[in-house]
């Protein structure tokens, strides 16, 4: 009879409070449900409801007296990271292209085994010392350089942003979470000593998605059409605030943790500063990025991104946290999805609208509307 009260009062809290943010009332309340009741949908829903009628009013205010949004007070891209080979250390670059599947040549490769008839993606997860291999971008020979030096000499190898796949007659399966799709093995374009010195089985192989597979799970169609990502773990795009950032370090140090983590921990495509309070980001459902030529490129926000245990590697040293600080900390306070109540959550998954523009560090980024977002098993 308590917990009924309790959550009688609350929902009647969250309707009260709905008009001040999208989560405003859960965060007053501080009441988290283990599971999603009917209620709990309907009051989402009505609270979803009113943010798309704050949305329609707003454009269509702008459309009607041509307010434009004030760029010096909005959030701005501080970091772009681009990663060619899935779980190899990312480039950090000043500007990128927008494609067909997010950051061009993003997650383009990666590494993988056959098992079971298919094959699986080999991550950070298996090999920490994946993040100490460092990725130089050479846009004007169009290659990716790779070096490591774990103590027994260096190594290196590159891999071109275009290969050709022509002479190679067919296709062999890939899972990656669950979602099966197509790719091309690349044999001996990594030398042997790469293998060796990370500790991978020898039958490892290098492979390559041209077109990838289709997001489908919380993500919109354009001109009834999904967007394709590659060997990204779903969506096209994962961003993150660096005051979320700062905030998990001060949480890690309070605990006794030494971890201090820095953007690559979370392997994002871009790092935004200025978003003004922490997890604002948690509650947009579209926004507009405005390019160096004057224009805005519309996003939309799929869902919170949960967490693995690659965020406890040590991206100096790849080792991995033997305490798993960075996941316990996460967990006493980022299980802040009815989607799913035991993840924990850091940064945002987005689509894409349009494609074929550069973003550049800088780049304003501009909330268009916002909703109660609820992360959605891919499938």
């Amino acid at each position: 009879m308590i917990s009924l009260i309790k959550l009688l009062n609350t929902s009647i809290l969250l309707l009260l409070l709905a008009p001040f943010g999208a989560d405003f009332g859960v965060r007053l309340t501080g009441y988290q449900l283990n599971k999603p009741t009917r209620l709990t949908l309907l009051l989402v829903a009505l609270i979803n409801f009113r943010h798309k009628l704050v949305y329609y009013a707003q454009s269509l205010l702008d459309l009607l007296f041509g307010i434009s949004p004030d760029l010096s007070k909005s959030p701005k891209i501080k970091e772009i990271y681009v990663h060619p080979v899935k779980s190899l250390r990312g480039d950090s670059v000043k500007e990128w292209e927008i494609d067909e599947h997010g950051l061009k040549c993003d997650r383009m490769y990666t590494l993988g085994i056959f098992r079971d008839g298919k094959f699986k993606a080999i991550t950070q997860r298996e090999c920490p010392k994946m993040a100490l291999v460092y990725c130089d971008i050479d846009k004007e020979n169009k290659r990716f350089n790779y070096s490591w030096d774990f103590g027994n000499g260096p190594g290196s190898f590159t891999l071109p942003m275009e290969p050709d796949v022509a002479s190679i007659d067919s296709k062999e399966p890939v899972e990656l979470w669950g979602v099966d799709f197509e790719t091309f093995v690349l044999p001996d374009m990594i030398p042997s000593k790469f293998f060796e010195d990370l500790g991978m089985d020898k039958d490892t192989q290098l492979l390559y998605s041209p077109k990838g597979k289709a997001v489908r799970t919380n993500a919109p169609r354009f001109n009834n059409q999904y967007r394709f990502s590659l060997f990204q773990d779903y969506y096209p795009l994962l961003m993150v605030s660096d005051m979320d950032i700062d905030d998990l370090n001060d949480r890690i140090k309070v605990k006794g943790g030494n971890l201090v983590c820095n953007a690559r921990n979370f392997r994002p495509n871009i790092v935004l500063e200025k978003v003004g309070k922490l997890f604002d980001t948690d509650n947009w459902c579209k926004f507009a990025v405005y390019t160096k030529d004057g224009k805005s490129h519309q996003w939309s926000v799929t869902s919170k991104c949960p967490r693995c245990p690659i965020p406890n590697i040590n991206t100096e040293t790849g080792v991995n946290d033997n305490k798993s600080i960075v996941s316990r900390v996460l967990s006493s306070y980022r299980r802040v999805d009815f989607g799913s109540v035991y993840d924990s959550f850091f940064g945002m998954s987005c689509v894409q609208h349009d494609y074929n523009y550069t973003i550049s560090v800088g780049d304003a980024v501009v909330v268009k509307s916002r909703r109660i977002n609820h992360y959605e098993c891919i499938g």
